[in-house]
Protein backbone atom coordinates (compact mmCIF):
# COMPACT_ATOMS: atom_id res chain seq x y z
CA UNK A 1 0.00 0.00 0.00
CA UNK A 2 1.33 3.56 -1.00
CA UNK A 3 1.68 5.81 1.84
CA UNK A 4 -0.87 8.61 1.56
CA UNK A 5 0.06 12.06 0.74
CA UNK A 6 -0.21 13.73 4.33
CA UNK A 7 2.56 10.60 5.36
CA UNK A 8 4.54 11.75 2.79
CA UNK A 9 4.54 14.91 3.40
CA UNK A 10 5.31 14.56 6.88
CA UNK A 11 8.55 12.38 5.80
CA UNK A 12 9.49 14.88 3.23
CA UNK A 13 9.53 17.72 5.73
CA UNK A 14 11.04 15.67 8.74
CA UNK A 15 13.88 15.53 6.18
CA UNK A 16 14.19 18.86 5.15
CA UNK A 17 14.50 19.59 8.85
CA UNK A 18 17.12 17.37 9.63
CA UNK A 19 18.87 18.64 6.45
CA UNK A 20 19.05 21.84 8.11
CA UNK A 21 19.71 20.91 11.92
CA UNK A 22 22.77 19.54 10.47
CA UNK A 23 24.83 22.41 11.23
CA UNK A 24 23.40 22.67 14.71
CA UNK A 25 25.96 20.87 16.58
CA UNK A 26 28.81 23.07 15.54
CA UNK A 27 27.12 25.95 17.31
CA UNK A 28 23.70 24.83 18.80
CA UNK A 29 23.26 27.87 21.01
CA UNK A 30 23.33 30.54 18.23
CA UNK A 31 20.52 32.72 18.97
CA UNK A 32 21.10 34.13 14.90
CA UNK A 33 20.92 30.39 13.75
CA UNK A 34 17.95 30.28 11.70
CA UNK A 35 18.36 26.40 11.98
CA UNK A 36 17.76 26.63 15.72
CA UNK A 37 14.25 27.19 15.46
CA UNK A 38 13.72 23.87 13.83
CA UNK A 39 12.63 20.89 16.10
CA UNK A 40 16.12 18.60 15.35
CA UNK A 41 18.41 21.85 16.09
CA UNK A 42 16.44 22.22 19.43
CA UNK A 43 17.18 18.78 20.49
CA UNK A 44 20.37 18.23 19.32
CA UNK A 45 21.22 21.67 21.13
CA UNK A 46 19.45 20.40 24.42
CA UNK A 47 21.50 17.08 23.81
CA UNK A 48 25.10 19.30 23.69
CA UNK A 49 23.62 20.74 27.03
CA UNK A 50 23.51 16.77 28.21
CA UNK A 51 26.52 16.12 27.23
CA UNK A 52 28.76 19.07 29.04
CA UNK A 53 27.08 18.67 31.92
CA UNK A 54 27.71 14.77 31.62
CA UNK A 55 31.24 15.29 30.87
CA UNK A 56 30.97 12.89 28.79
CA UNK A 57 30.66 12.52 24.57
CA UNK A 58 27.98 11.90 22.69
CA UNK A 59 27.90 10.32 18.88
CA UNK A 60 25.01 10.42 16.46
CA UNK A 61 24.44 7.86 14.42
CA UNK A 62 21.91 6.42 12.88
CA UNK A 63 19.40 8.30 10.02
CA UNK A 64 20.77 11.59 11.33
CA UNK A 65 24.68 10.92 10.83
CA UNK A 66 23.69 9.38 7.04
CA UNK A 67 22.35 13.06 6.07
CA UNK A 68 25.12 13.66 7.33
CA UNK A 69 27.27 12.27 5.08
CA UNK A 70 25.00 13.45 1.91
CA UNK A 71 22.64 10.26 2.06
CA UNK A 72 19.56 11.52 0.20
CA UNK A 73 17.11 9.90 3.14
CA UNK A 74 14.75 10.70 5.45
CA UNK A 75 15.10 10.54 9.44
CA UNK A 76 12.29 11.00 11.96
CA UNK A 77 14.48 10.42 15.04
CA UNK A 78 18.16 10.63 16.20
CA UNK A 79 20.05 7.82 17.69
CA UNK A 80 22.81 8.71 20.29
CA UNK A 81 25.73 6.19 21.36
CA UNK A 82 26.20 6.25 24.89
CA UNK A 83 29.15 5.62 27.33
CA UNK A 84 27.65 2.08 28.95
CA UNK A 85 28.73 3.59 32.37
CA UNK A 86 27.05 7.06 31.41
CA UNK A 87 23.51 5.49 30.90
CA UNK A 88 21.80 6.25 34.24
CA UNK A 89 23.64 10.02 33.86
CA UNK A 90 22.28 10.98 30.24
CA UNK A 91 18.83 9.95 31.42
CA UNK A 92 18.53 11.93 34.68
CA UNK A 93 20.86 15.08 32.44
CA UNK A 94 17.73 14.66 30.24
CA UNK A 95 15.14 14.81 32.27
CA UNK A 96 16.70 17.83 34.16
CA UNK A 97 17.11 19.49 30.63
CA UNK A 98 12.71 19.04 29.97
CA UNK A 99 13.18 16.12 28.13
CA UNK A 100 10.59 12.58 28.93
CA UNK A 101 11.87 9.35 29.17
CA UNK A 102 9.20 7.11 26.97
CA UNK A 103 11.22 4.01 27.79
CA UNK A 104 13.37 2.42 29.70
CA UNK A 105 15.07 -0.90 28.85
CA UNK A 106 16.99 -3.07 31.41
CA UNK A 107 19.90 -3.45 28.16
CA UNK A 108 20.17 0.61 27.90
CA UNK A 109 17.83 0.66 24.55
CA UNK A 110 16.16 3.45 26.00
CA UNK A 111 14.11 6.27 24.53
CA UNK A 112 13.71 9.69 25.39
CA UNK A 113 11.66 12.49 23.80
CA UNK A 114 11.97 16.21 23.03
CA UNK A 115 9.38 18.31 22.97
CA UNK A 116 8.63 21.86 21.35
CA UNK A 117 5.05 22.75 21.07
CA UNK A 118 3.35 20.40 19.73
CA UNK A 119 6.61 18.69 17.86
CA UNK A 120 8.49 15.89 19.34
CA UNK A 121 11.66 13.78 18.42
CA UNK A 122 12.30 10.67 19.83
CA UNK A 123 15.86 10.17 20.74
CA UNK A 124 16.93 6.27 20.57
CA UNK A 125 19.78 5.38 22.90
CA UNK A 126 22.42 3.29 21.10
CA UNK A 127 24.63 1.78 24.96
CA UNK A 128 27.94 1.42 24.20
CA UNK A 129 28.95 -2.82 24.01
CA UNK A 130 25.59 -3.81 23.36
CA UNK A 131 24.06 -5.68 20.27
CA UNK A 132 20.66 -6.11 18.79
CA UNK A 133 18.82 -9.38 19.25
CA UNK A 134 18.52 -9.32 15.49
CA UNK A 135 22.53 -9.46 15.03
CA UNK A 136 24.60 -12.68 14.34
CA UNK A 137 26.94 -13.63 17.18
CA UNK A 138 29.82 -12.81 15.28
CA UNK A 139 28.31 -9.20 15.26
CA UNK A 140 31.06 -6.95 17.28
CA UNK A 141 29.15 -4.70 20.01
CA UNK A 142 28.73 -0.92 19.66
CA UNK A 143 31.58 1.08 20.23
CA UNK A 144 31.81 3.57 22.78
CA UNK A 145 31.59 7.75 21.17
CA UNK A 146 35.41 8.04 21.95
CA UNK A 147 36.07 4.47 19.71
CA UNK A 148 33.63 6.41 17.46
CA UNK A 149 35.29 9.48 17.32
CA UNK A 150 33.55 11.42 19.24
CA UNK A 151 36.12 12.45 22.30
CA UNK A 152 33.75 15.59 23.90
CA UNK A 153 30.79 16.66 23.31
CA UNK A 154 28.32 16.11 20.81
CA UNK A 155 29.16 15.01 17.28
CA UNK A 156 28.79 12.54 14.74
CA UNK A 157 30.22 9.44 13.84
CA UNK A 158 33.14 8.91 11.78
CA UNK A 159 32.41 7.63 8.41
CA UNK A 160 34.06 4.53 9.48
CA UNK A 161 32.35 3.54 12.42
CA UNK A 162 28.87 4.84 10.89
CA UNK A 163 29.48 2.98 8.13
CA UNK A 164 30.42 -0.51 10.36
CA UNK A 165 27.02 -0.06 12.22
CA UNK A 166 25.10 0.63 9.57
CA UNK A 167 26.54 -3.11 8.25
CA UNK A 168 25.86 -4.55 11.39
CA UNK A 169 22.15 -3.49 11.61
CA UNK A 170 22.03 -5.15 8.02
CA UNK A 171 18.16 -4.01 7.30
CA UNK A 172 17.30 -2.79 3.71
CA UNK A 173 16.78 1.02 5.09
CA UNK A 174 20.53 0.27 6.01
CA UNK A 175 22.12 -1.19 2.64
CA UNK A 176 20.20 2.35 1.31
CA UNK A 177 21.65 4.71 3.30
CA UNK A 178 24.78 2.88 2.78
CA UNK A 179 24.69 3.11 -0.85
CA UNK A 180 23.77 7.05 -1.17
CA UNK A 181 26.29 7.86 1.19
CA UNK A 182 29.06 6.11 -0.47
CA UNK A 183 27.69 7.91 -3.89
CA UNK A 184 29.72 10.67 -2.51
CA UNK A 185 32.53 8.93 -0.19
CA UNK A 186 36.35 9.55 -0.80
CA UNK A 187 38.95 7.20 -1.37
CA UNK A 188 40.21 8.04 2.01
CA UNK A 189 37.15 7.70 3.57
CA UNK A 190 36.61 3.89 1.80
CA UNK A 191 40.13 3.22 3.31
CA UNK A 192 39.09 4.16 6.68
CA UNK A 193 36.07 1.67 6.33
CA UNK A 194 38.23 -0.85 5.18
CA UNK A 195 41.09 -1.09 7.87
CA UNK A 196 37.57 -0.59 10.60
CA UNK A 197 36.08 -3.85 8.78
CA UNK A 198 39.54 -6.24 8.71
CA UNK A 199 39.38 -7.00 12.13
CA UNK A 200 35.60 -8.19 11.96
CA UNK A 201 33.88 -11.25 10.40
CA UNK A 202 35.00 -11.20 6.70
CA UNK A 203 31.19 -11.29 5.67
CA UNK A 204 31.05 -7.45 6.46
CA UNK A 205 34.42 -6.26 4.29
CA UNK A 206 32.84 -8.40 1.68
CA UNK A 207 29.24 -6.54 1.62
CA UNK A 208 30.94 -3.11 1.76
CA UNK A 209 32.41 -4.32 -1.01
CA UNK A 210 29.64 -4.83 -2.74
CA UNK A 211 27.64 -2.03 -1.67
CA UNK A 212 30.87 0.40 -2.50
CA UNK A 213 30.65 -0.91 -6.16
CA UNK A 214 26.85 -0.86 -6.57
CA UNK A 215 27.27 3.15 -5.41
CA UNK A 216 29.92 3.39 -8.21
CA UNK A 217 27.31 1.50 -10.41
CA UNK A 218 25.25 3.88 -9.92
CA UNK A 219 27.23 6.91 -10.03
CA UNK A 220 28.18 5.94 -13.65
CA UNK A 221 24.48 5.84 -14.54
CA UNK A 222 23.66 8.92 -13.34
CA UNK A 223 26.57 10.16 -15.83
Amino acid sequence: MLPSWSASAEHLFRRSVAVRAIGAVADPGDPMNPDATNIFSQALAKLEIVSQRMQSPLAIVGGLAGIYYRSRVTTLDIDIVVAVERLDDFLRECVAEGMEIQRRSDSGWHTVVFRSGQETVAIHVVPEGGNSPRDPEYAPPTPSPAELGVTSGLGYASFAGWVMLKLVANRDKDRYHLIEALKYASEAQAAEVVVKLRPLDASYLREFQRLFQAAQDENQEDW
